[in-house]
């Protein structure tokens, strides 16, 4: 439920940044939004009314959100250009030209339901254990297959290689392309218990952003959002309600 109801600040946050800054569709615009959305309506033998009564929004509500559609969709259009596309490329090129990495991970298993003492415990293990690595006193294929739980510990923990998106899950993904060649993640929590990463070698991608712009536009539109509601939440005062 915090999750939704931050998602919805943020949204309206973003939206104050655009009608502060000029960029929000303007009245007229709006007006001409509504008309549109209720001729489709009628398309369908509803009115404004029913179709509120039926979402349980107002048509007040109704109007925020055709507003909020329409400052938004032209706010990403001028910001897509392929400048800005190109730009956001190069600065996370291995998120999307296709590069590999070999992985390799050690594994201290959890259940599902462990408790926050058990998972610290388990972070505070490996924690100690990357020490011990990164100081040199053990190799990591040595130190996988002395204490890891995962398969791979027979392997020296060698997972082989990965793609920033498959066939590993999200989280770990994003772990193992934070890091270069030769380093070793912080204790990563994940459903199946912690890890620590280490990348052994990568094979650069040779894609540009031209050929995965379908897969670039969603992570720049995202990137967008991000960016002015994480300005807008540093000086906004948000508080929260209990709710019962």
């Amino acid at each position: 439920m915090r999750a939704a109801l931050d998602q919805v600040i943020d949204r309206k946050l973003v939206m104050a940044h655009l009608t502060a800054t000029g960029q929000a569709a303007s009245k007229t615009d709006v007006d001409v939004e509504l008309a549109q959305f209720e001729k489709n309506l009628k398309a369908q033998n509803l009115t404004l009314a029913q179709h509120c009564e039926r979402v349980g929004l107002s048509p007040e509500q109704v109007r925020r959100a055709l507003a909020w559609k329409l400052s938004w969709k032209r706010y990403c259009e001028k910001q897509l250009t392929p400048q800005n596309l190109q730009k956001y490329f190069d600065a996370n090129r291995r998120e999307f030209d296709g590069t590999q990495l070999r992985v390799a991970q050690i594994l201290f298993k959890l259940p599902r339901d462990a408790e926050e003492t058990a998972i610290t415990a388990a972070k505070d293990r490996a924690a100690k254990l990357r020490g011990e690595i990164v100081s040199g006193n053990m190799p990591f294929a040595d130190a996988a297959k002395r204490y890891s739980e995962a398969p791979s510990r027979d392997a020296g923990g060698d997972i082989g290689w990965i793609e920033r998106h498959r066939p590993m899950p999200e989280d770990f993904s994003r772990a193992a392309f934070a890091l270069k060649k030769g380093e070793i993640s912080e204790p990563l929590v994940s459903p199946f218990g912690v890890h620590l990463i280490a990348v052994t070698d990568e094979k650069p991608g040779g894609k540009s952003w031209q050929d995965i712009e379908n897969e670039l536009r969603p992570a720049v539109t995202l990137y967008l959002f991000r960016w002015i509601a994480d300005k807008e939440r540093a000086t906004a005062k948000i508080e929260y309600a209990e709710i019962k």
